[in-house]
């Protein structure tokens, strides 16, 4: 009896893979016919095909004025270019998307990027135990999640962090180090969004003496950096040359460290960090607590909250990654059955979606309202589960 019963499940996931690349297909198809007609704007994209672009032919992915050159032929319509601030390990992943023309590439962008935050969200779901019947609720709040259609329509890179967060949960369960410690490489895209997840991996390394996790992110990172290097033999002088040139302080992105600048003064750059140290010794309570019984599926959630919400630099696209702890969250709210707790869940969860659409829409300068999307989504996830104390000491 067993047989038959394997094979309706292969055949039922058969069946749910070949539906969900139709629909990304026929969505493909649509992107394709609005791509065209021109419908499609210039966005962030921009910055990655033409640094992609610029390695490949072994010119200066970092150079203004190669950048601003490259990008206003594909219709860039600012005086500046759109500059690429990541590490030359993250070029190998452009460079594919250079080899094409610029909207061909736009387009195969957010389809790919569209099927990575589907593959992630349905992934969360299994992995913390959501009901099978439901996994079209993952996805469904996986696309009508505010920071994804930021990160899709901007054309930003934040779900490949997120596929980071999965890649590494994935492999570190099946105690697969070396493949965990490569998957990091991915969350170091943005190294500085989620810096309490750094800390509390090196600390748990050292305690676990899991070295291989070390390893696999030395290998990740040594086999990137060497691909960009072998088109490119100056990338990483050309890297440095542009950081030397200092920090972008100027930029105005949705978090407290920049409220703050703007409150007392934004010539005080030091307190785009201060936040930071609410966060540190909010992880110092935690692994002092945790340490012997870390478990990364229960920790994760945690981190990128607090992680996001106390960062230094980042942007309304990115807290894409903090689909994970909303749909632990919700796996929760199925556990517990209960509506009394399900309501005010779901009418915060709303309430972040709507002031993060809605501040798209308002002027500049009130951009900074995306920095109460994720204290309200740590709000949502500490209610629940709040009987597990979630955010603090169990």
């Amino acid at each position: 009896m067993q047989q038959p019963v394997v094979r309706a499940h292969t055949l039922r996931r058969v069946l749910l893979g070949a539906t969900l690349a139709a629909g990304l297909a026929v969505l493909a198809l649509q992107i394709h016919r609005l791509t065209g007609r021109g419908v499609l704007p210039i966005n962030d994209f921009v910055e990655y095909w033409a640094a992609g672009r610029l390695n490949l032919g072994g010119g200066n992915p970092y150079a203004l004025d190669q950048l601003l050159d490259l990008q206003r032929q594909v219709g860039w319509p600012y005086a500046i270019p759109n500059v690429l601030w990541y590490p030359p390990y993250v070029l190998p992943i452009l460079m594919p998307f250079g080899l094409l023309a610029f909207r061909t590439g736009q387009l195969v962008w957010l389809t790919f990027h569209l099927g990575v935050v589907l593959l992630c969200g349905d992934w969360v779901w299994r992995y913390y135990g959501g009901p099978k019947t439901y996994r079209w609720l993952a996805w469904l709040i996986s696309l009508c999640f505010a920071p994804t259609w930021y990160a899709l329509l901007g054309g930003q890179i934040g779900p490949l962090l997120l596929l980071g967060i999965v890649g590494f949960l994935y492999f570190e369960r099946r105690r697969r180090d070396t493949l965990a410690g490569a998957s990091i490489l991915l969350i170091a895209i943005k190294p500085q969004l989620l810096y309490l997840f750094w800390i509390a991996a090196i600390l748990w390394v050292i305690g676990r003496r899991r070295w291989a996790v070390l390893m696999g992110v030395g290998l990740a990172t040594a086999g990137a950096t060497g691909t960009a290097l072998i088109v490119n033999p100056s990338v990483l002088s050309q890297f440095a040359a542009m950081i030397a040139g200092g920090l972008p302080a100027y930029w105005v992105t949705p978090t407290f460290g920049a409220m703050l600048r703007l409150l007392a003064g934004w010539d005080r750059f030091w307190l785009q960090f201060l936040p930071m140290g609410a966060g540190l010794i909010w992880l110092a309570f935690r692994w002092g607590k945790r340490r012997e019984t870390w478990s990364w599926a229960e920790e994760m959630p945690a981190l990128l909250l607090a992680s996001v919400i106390t960062t230094s630099y980042g942007w309304a696209q990115d807290h894409v990654v903090l689909l994970l702890p909303v749909l632990r969250a919700t796996v929760w709210l199925f556990e517990k059955r209960a509506l009394s707790r399900a309501i005010p869940v779901l009418a915060l969860y709303v309430l972040a979606n709507l002031l993060g659409l809605n501040a798209a829409n308002l002027p500049v300068e009130n951009y900074l309202l995306h920095v109460w999307v994720p204290p309200l989504l740590a709000l949502c996830y500490w209610l629940a589960g709040r009987d597990r104390h979630v955010l603090g000491e169990r």
